[in-house]
């Protein structure tokens, strides 16, 4: 699937899908990054006080690294179950 391309926008206080996006020189202030696991990029971004969502294949992906005793290290609220208690994938 090709990305959607998406130039010079600001955001804030938003919720975004990023799965098959590209961001080219956006800012984002306080948002929220809905990812379900689908490529995402960014080319020239800002961030300030934003988080991800993990949603499906994401929440697993996180999962197995954390029981493989890796971690991410940036803001993460999980949607559905607890990371202790996310389905095996």
């Amino acid at each position: 699937m090709k990305q959607q391309v998406i130039a010079d926008k600001t955001y804030v206080s938003e919720r975004i899908r990023i799965d098959d996006k590209s961001f080219v020189n956006c800012s984002f202030k306080d948002c929220e990054f809905e990812w379900y696991g689908n490529p995402a990029q960014d080319m020239g971004c800002t961030f300030e006080g934003s988080r991800f969502i993990l949603i499906g294949e994401a929440l697993r992906f996180h999962v197995t690294l954390q029981r493989f005793g890796l971690d991410l290290n940036y803001p993460i609220l999980k949607t559905g179950d607890s990371i202790q208690n996310a389905p095996e994938g």
